[in-house]
């Protein structure tokens, strides 16, 4: 009897346990933390799925000696199947001692663990990397960075586009060879820009060899549209410009032409809208003058017009505008009348005095 109830005790926990384990076993499978990178300023995960979840969460913690200094989550609305999401922390709490560090990420929802993976890092330099990071630059159109090698060594780099905790844009690089010269590094955004809002721009720079470690840099920087102006041709008819895109953030402005005498007064203005641009595109914008313009100097001005009325840029130009020519035909018809005019006053006076001549023998 005793047997038989062990038996029966033993068979309900395992169901018990079966109807528990499976849905954490399965989450935990179904969605995997690719990767973890942090120091202590700030730490970004990189996620992905099988399935479609909804109003997930994903907790980070800093912990040092066993202690933890910061924890910060963030909300997933929607996460869909083999679409890799990266969302960056920002550690709020002071930079600590030089030391082991470690981070760990769950993702979770109200009810249950889906994933769970930690990292261990050191804050400080203990180490001499191969390589550092001089410099870093975003802008509207893309980022770019100065790696500065001290042994050559093959690198993998990370570009991240932030706005906000999420990571819009993400480019990677693998096996670059770097030796004894600094390496100049660019990339170009692949996404749209939001005009006066700030970016982040993310550099992470891994090396495998002589040892394993990684690199992080990052800077931000507001988004504005940008443009131009080129290739200018102008007359006493009318002008024309081409227009290209300088920013990720399309330019949907206009383009303004004003000609102004030589006394500064404006005889012409035309404004011209501007077929939309980003970066690395060009369209040629043109205007006709509602007068021809008569002979004498003039200044053009063409300005490019933002989104908010402000000129983003401008450039200045003469157009010298010659007196009218007579034409040709006018002018010989002239001189051979001028050439003409001699030879019949010859003719007359030579007649003249043949008729004097012969009168005088006469009598």
């Amino acid at each position: 009897m005793m047997a038989w109830k062990t038996k029966y005790y033993i068979f309900v926990t395992t169901i018990l346990l079966l109807l528990i384990i499976p849905g954490t076993a399965a989450g935990k499978s179904d969605i995997n933390i690719e990767e973890i990178y942090s120091d202590v300023q700030s730490c970004d995960v990189r996620i992905i799925s099988e399935s479609t979840y909804n109003n997930l969460t994903i907790e980070a913690s800093m912990l040092h000696e066993g202690e933890v200094i910061d924890t910060q989550s963030i909300d997933i609305k929607m996460l869909t199947p083999a679409s890799a999401i990266t969302r960056v922390f920002y550690w709020e709490n002071a930079i600590r001692d030089d030391g082991a560090y470690k981070v760990q990420v769950i993702v979770k929802d109200e009810n249950e663990v889906f994933a769970r993976q930690e990292k261990k890092f050191v804050h400080g330099h203990q180490i001499l990397p191969a390589i550092t990071v001089d410099s870093l630059t975003p802008t509207p159109i893309g980022i770019e960075a100065i790696i500065t090698p001290y042994k050559s060594t093959l690198i993998d780099v990370e570009y991240m586009l932030v706005d906000g905790n999420r990571v819009v844009d993400t480019i990677v690089e693998k096996a670059i060879p770097v030796h004894t010269q600094p390496l100049a590094l660019y990339k170009k955004w692949n996404v749209v820009l939001e005009n006066k809002h700030v970016y982040q721009g993310r550099l992470k720079v891994s090396i495998k060899d002589p040892y394993s470690m990684s690199l992080l840099k990052s800077r931000s920087f507001v988004a504005e549209e940008d443009v131009e102006i080129s290739d200018i041709y102008k007359d006493e008819i009318g002008a024309s410009a081409t227009i290209s895109g300088m920013s990720q953030v399309p330019f949907r402005g206009s383009i303004r032409f004003t000609v102004f005498d030589s006394n500064g007064k404006p005889v012409e203005n035309i404004v011209r809208e501007s077929p939309v641009l980003l970066a690395e595109d060009d369209e040629t914008v043109e205007a006709i003058w509602e007068n021809k313009l008569d002979s004498g100097e003039y200044t053009l001005l063409i300005e490019a017009i933002g989104e908010y009325g402000k000129v983003i840029i401008s450039k200045e130009s003469i157009i010298d505008v010659e007196k009218d020519i007579v034409p040709a035909t006018v002018n010989e018809e002239k001189e051979e009348q001028s050439n003409a005019t001699p030879a019949i006053g010859s003719l007359i006076s030579i007649v003249l005095i043949i008729l004097a001549y012969l009168a005088k023998t006469k009598y």
